[in-house]
């Protein structure tokens, strides 16, 4: 009985290749990059003061920063287009004398500015610095179009695939079967970001956008016969 058991358990272990081979499968990866034209863009601001209190400190840097937040709203940037990034008060310390003596207290106040209309960023840069804000971090572009663009990049990928797919089924003597199963393997957005010196700036701000770019990445699995 045990023999015969073991001959049996054999026999299906030596089919079992062939039952894969043919049911061969193929796998393949489709990617596709859409450009995008930017139409918006995000930067934060900021206004840093330092005081010998820390009352004096935080009242100077919340007149500067409603200051700014003003001027920004007079440049067209509305309310609810901006927020608080950070902030932070901190006490500073004279360390040239042993031990370090306090010698005052800083507060730093960041904002993050969408700007919808691309074409006003310099302004609104302008505008913010002249207010008050010492403080101005990168610009980066956005796209509004951005969900449609990674709607066509995943469209664009699976038809990517697909081509592959039949490509290598016929130059491998085979005929592609049926989609058996797809997976999205994720997606990448490239924005462009843009650094802003305010001690180099002795004119009015000047910056010119780059396209976006998003890329899809699928693998498809298909019969293979």
């Amino acid at each position: 009985m045990m023999k015969k058991l073991l001959v049996i358990l054999l026999a299906a272990l030596l089919t079992m290749p062939v039952l894969a081979l043919a049911e061969g499968e193929l796998t393949v990866i489709g990617t596709a990059t859409v450009t995008l034209t930017p139409d918006m863009a995000e930067l934060t601001v900021g206004v840093e003061t330092r005081a010998d209190t820390v009352n004096g400190a935080v009242t100077g840097n919340s007149e500067a920063l409603n200051a700014v937040i003003e001027a920004l709203k007079a440049a067209g940037v509305a309310e609810n287009d901006m927020s608080t990034r950070n902030y932070y008060v901190g006490a500073e310390y004279d360390y040239s004398v042993s031990p370090a003596a306090l010698s005052g207290y800083s507060v730093n106040n960041n904002l993050t500015i969408i700007v919808r209309d691309i074409d006003m960023i310099g302004a609104v840069i302008d505008a913010a610095t002249a207010a008050g804000a010492n403080q101005v971090y990168g610009v980066t572009f956005r796209s509004s179009q951005m969900a449609d663009g990674h709607d066509r990049a995943l469209t664009l990928a699976v038809q990517e695939g697909m081509r592959k797919a039949q490509l290598m089924a016929e130059a491998s003597g085979r005929e592609l079967g049926q989609l058996e199963g797809v997976q999205e393997n994720g997606m990448q957005s490239y924005g462009v970001t843009v650094a802003y010196d305010t001690a180099a700036r002795t004119s009015g701000t000047s910056i010119m956008p780059e396209e976006l770019s998003v890329t899809a990445s699928v693998t498809l699995t298909f019969e293979l016969r």
